[in-house]
């Protein structure tokens, strides 16, 4: 009798738990998420919250809007428009000054690009065949001002992070504080920590490093382990191979997939003085496996 009357017990504390945690659950955030293709790689957006479906959403279609804006492979792109235009410019037997109008999107991207250009001394150039320098910028109405010939425009080296900040900035704005958007490079987090790990470049899979993305923070990570040797030193146009990887801990993706690129092409001690006075964290990786690490 007694050993019924424990038995009965139990059931009924298993069932009452079981109901308690059914109930809390309901009220608990439960992580979405969506993976899809874009800028040549893959993204991830994940959300925990009120609203996560509809707030990726949203996260999802800023980042397709602005891959429609910075593909220089689309000919319907923004930027491939004014390549055209700047080619067609410099066939003419005269070279004149030519100024475009920007949408504020590639005005904004492309004032980035430039403030990184200066702050590296040239390491980062957005122009595939000229100088950052013989370009100006009009905030007023934005718009480009194209100063010499032959002259293009590649931002490929901060077009994913600007994409990923731009939506992440979106999410700010709709009080999301708990996510991450991954862009394999480019990667940013809300206002909840998250751990990170820093691809092994010399091995096909496995962490080089784990570290604490803080409220707020992104990371960048430019490096030849993936694509091989496609980073262009902008001065002599040669292929950099000093560097595997280069992984740069800030707040804003955009400026960090810029700032990492023109790291790519510095050397050594350059590149860390450059770190230290902008006190970011870096880690730093030579292709025969010297690891530098700033503020790590």
């Amino acid at each position: 009798m007694q050993s019924r009357f424990k038995l009965s017990l139990i059931i009924i504390i298993l069932l009452f738990l079981f109901f308690a945690i059914f109930s809390l659950s309901r009220f608990l955030p439960i992580e979405h998420s969506k993976t899809f293709e874009a800028m040549g790689t893959f993204v991830t957006i994940k959300i925990k919250g009120v609203n996560a479906p509809k707030n990726i959403t949203l996260a999802y279609n800023r980042i397709k809007e602005l891959e429609k804006i910075f593909n220089r492979f689309d000919p319907a792109s923004e930027i491939s428009k004014i390549n055209s235009k700047l080619a067609e410019n410099t066939k003419t037997k005269k070279f004149s000054p030519l100024i475009i109008k920007l949408s504020k999107d590639a005005y904004n991207c492309i004032a980035l690009a430039q403030n990184i250009s200066k702050l590296t001394n040239g390491a980062f150039d957005i122009t595939l065949t000229g100088n950052y320098k013989n370009m100006t910028l009009n905030p007023e109405d934005y718009s480009i001002k194209i100063l010499k010939p032959k002259i293009q425009l590649n931002l490929d080296g901060i077009a994913k992070g600007f994409a990923v900040e731009e939506a992440r900035f979106l999410l700010f704005k709709r009080n999301v504080k708990d996510g991450i958007i991954d862009m394999r490079s480019s990667i940013a987090v809300f206002d909840i920590p998250k751990k990170i790990g820093v691809k092994n470049p010399f091995e096909k899979s496995g962490i080089f490093e784990t570290i604490s993305l803080n409220s707020g923070q992104a990371l960048s990570t430019s490096g030849t382990y993936e694509q091989g040797l496609h980073i262009i030193n902008p001065v002599d146009k040669k292929k950099v191979d000093y560097w595997v990887s280069i992984t740069v801990i800030g707040k804003d993706a955009g400026f960090l997939d810029g700032l990492s690129t023109g790291l790519f092409v510095m050397k050594k001690d350059e590149a860390v003085k450059l770190v230290k006075s902008l006190n970011l964290g870096a880690i730093l990786i030579t292709k025969d496996k010297k690891v530098f690490k700033v503020n790590i």
